[in-house]
């Protein structure tokens, strides 16, 4: 179970470098599998690098070449597992003791 977690950024002005500095510890307990997985983002303009999780359209831990950003966690219900057993043959998965049919949906997100 995670804990309190933090962010927080100083000043250049109070950097030995000048730059700024950006610390976030969202205290995420490890998991099988994990809650993070890395992601490089290649834009029109850019590209922005960090960490994000599975099904959500941003970049949640990152950083660009002018910008970085971090957050914090919440007890949030965040994953799930199941264990199913798919047939491709036919295209069905078992469920409750019965064969279902599979579907596919074809989404678009726009950025």
């Amino acid at each position: 179970e995670s804990a309190l977690s933090n962010a927080w950024a100083i000043s250049g002005r109070y950097t030995r470098s000048g730059k700024p500095l950006l610390a976030g510890d969202p205290h995420v307990a490890a998991t099988q599998p994990g809650a993070f997985y890395a992601a490089h983002l290649k834009l029109a303009n850019g590209s922005a690098s960090g960490y994000t999780m599975p099904g959500v359209p941003a970049v949640l831990f990152g950083r660009t070449e002018y910008a970085a950003w971090s957050t914090t966690t919440s007890f949030a219900e965040n994953m799930d597992i199941y264990s199913l057993e798919i047939y491709l043959h036919n295209e069905t998965y078992l469920h409750d003791g019965q064969a279902k049919k599979l579907k596919s949906y074809k989404s678009i997100i726009e950025v």
